[in-house]
């Protein structure tokens, strides 16, 4: 995002061969690697378990090894880093959604804050069950994604053709 922002006021950043002399995208490929050797470890470490697996099993790296078979491995770490990325930027996303639009309602910020008061007290950590407690900021939730959808599309394109019921795409 900060790439994003920084080449729309200055085109020079456009250019790959340009933005590649610059100390950003140094860093970029160094957080980069540190991205890609986490995911390298939590693989590794649950590779073994592979055998272990629930079939009706529905956690995020399970998923992964259940469909293991039909991907590289390059493509099987390409997609928990999306996952990755993807969560970290849709959930960051709702959260300044949800603040800029409770700040803007001051009613409905004071009525989130009751509900959560009254539902953690004044000081113990938050547990699952405590969600089904607290409608109202479930609703606002609810909201701020009516207003500030997490994805607004996803585009796909066709690399071979496929049969779907009796007809045959093509692309």
């Amino acid at each position: 995002t900060k790439r994003i922002f920084k080449m729309s006021f200055n085109f020079f950043l456009l250019s790959d061969s340009i933005y590649k002399l610059t100390g950003d995208y140094k860093q970029a490929k160094k957080h980069h690697v540190e991205i890609y050797s986490f995911i390298d470890k939590l693989t590794a470490k649950n590779e073994s378990k592979q055998h272990e697996i629930d079939p009706q099993s529905n956690l995020f790296l399970d998923l992964f090894y259940k469909i293991r078979g039909t991907m590289s491995y390059d493509e099987l770490r390409e997609g928990i880093f999306m996952f990755l990325l993807g969560g970290y930027e849709t959930t960051g996303n709702t959260i300044a959604a949800s603040l800029l639009l409770l700040a803007m309602n001051p009613e409905a910020q004071e009525r989130v804050a009751a509900e959560v008061k009254d539902a953690l007290g004044n000081d113990r950590e938050v547990t699952e069950d405590d969600f089904g407690q607290m409608l109202y900021l479930e609703r606002v939730i609810k909201e701020v994604m009516r207003f500030f959808p997490a994805a607004l599309l996803a585009g796909r394109s066709v690399e071979k053709d496929v049969q779907l019921s009796r007809k045959k795409t093509q692309n």
